[in-house]
């Protein structure tokens, strides 16, 4: 199977992924850091169900590895496209991100009980703003913003193939190589741990998944699926009851599962077999945005329920989805009237400095 033209305009079936993948993630930190804390509820009304879905985690991972292969393959070996991949990628992380930041860095500086001391100095702050760890640690001003730190890391890799394609494929599997053995010896210092960190496969999985999307058709795509989703779904009973593995080869299974049905969904969608329904594509659309605010959300709207008294008056369980989906809909709402129209301004603003053949991306376009 070939590579579609208008590629850019297919993967539907992705943001699908990415609006549960983020609904994961969300149930995972309203059962763990809002229900569960004694400040809150004191439990977690999910009965730790949702423990597994920090999941959706690695999926982004795969799906990130999965995306940037997809539309910057025809990019590889080519510096001249070296600037628009590189603005591609600033626009679709660093603004939206900066915004966030410095919002909750003002509610650390001006309630410094909110925060630790380590959000008032300056290398957690350099290092939050270049998303780059600077000071040997993993300290960050906004606690969500780990997964943008590999995120920034795998698209350096990339941009090396871009400027040479031979000599990128072999740092990127030299890369792969080392964070593989990271599996067998963990180094030392934390420095060395996240630079090899056998999080990163997550993305070689993704890329694996793009070249067999693109190269070989699937006559049973949706058989895949179910494998996918019975992959994950064993794993995470595993995880909530059971507890044998250990967590990063568990994780790996879930990138491996997440591969699968990544490969199932876009092979699906190629041969006319699904259609996303419009909610689901607009809170795919909405997931990164929703990702980097929604743990505040959680804790302000867990505050605003407790002082209406919702905790007396409601069941616990129906307070836990009520909050997680009022995050869910003030995440929508903020890409909507907010991430949306930034990055539709800055777009333009930079199309017009660029010059010719550079082509930024639109707002709602795939991007990782």
């Amino acid at each position: 199977m070939t590579s579609r033209s208008h590629d850019h305009e297919l993967l539907t079936s992705v943001q699908a992924g990415r609006a549960i993948a983020a609904l994961l993630v969300i149930f995972s930190h309203a059962s763990l850091h809002i229900f569960a804390l004694d400040k809150y509820w004191g439990y977690d009304p999910a009965r730790h169900f949702f423990d597994f879905s920090h999941a959706g985690v690695e999926f982004f991972f795969v799906l990130s590895g999965f995306i940037i292969l997809y539309i910057h393959q025809k990019d590889l070996g080519k510096p001249s496209r070296f600037f628009s991949y590189a603005m591609k990628r600033f626009l679709r992380i660093y603004p939206v991100y900066w915004i966030v930041m410095v919002a909750v860095m003002c509610v650390y500086f001006l309630v410094p009980s909110y925060g630790y001391p380590y959000h008032r100095e300056i290398g957690t702050i350099l290092s939050s703003i270049l998303l780059v760890h600077i000071n040997g640690n993993e300290k960050s001003e906004l606690a969500v913003a780990w997964t943008l730190y590999h995120e920034i890391l795998f698209y350096c890799f990339f941009a090396l193939a871009i400027f040479n394609k031979r000599l990128g494929i072999v740092m990127m599997a030299a890369w792969m190589g080392a964070s593989a053995a990271t599996l067998m010896a963990k180094p030392d210092s934390y420095s060395i741990e996240f630079l090899f960190s056998p999080l990163e496969l997550l993305f070689g999985m993704g890329m694996i998944a793009c070249l067999v999307t693109k190269n070989i058709r699937i006559p049973s795509p949706r058989v895949l699926v179910l494998v996918g989703i019975a992959i994950f779904t064993a794993i995470a009973m595993e995880e909530d009851y059971i507890w044998w593995l250990s967590e990063i080869p568990r994780n790996l299974i879930y990138g491996f599962a997440s591969a699968l049905i990544l490969i199932g969904i876009v092979q699906m969608e190629y041969q006319g077999h699904l259609k996303v329904p419009a909610p689901l594509l607009l809170m795919g659309n909405a997931s990164y945005v929703t990702y980097l605010i929604h743990l505040t959300l959680l804790s302000f709207l867990a505050k605003m329920f407790i002082y209406m008294g919702a905790r007396e008056a409601l069941p616990a369980l129906l307070s836990y989805f009520l909050i997680s989906a009022l995050a869910v809909c003030i995440g929508i709402a903020a890409h909507l009237w907010g991430e949306r129209p930034l990055l539709r301004f800055l777009r333009t603003w930079f199309s017009n400095r660029a010059g010719r053949g550079v082509l930024l991306p639109q707002p709602d376009r795939i991007a990782a």
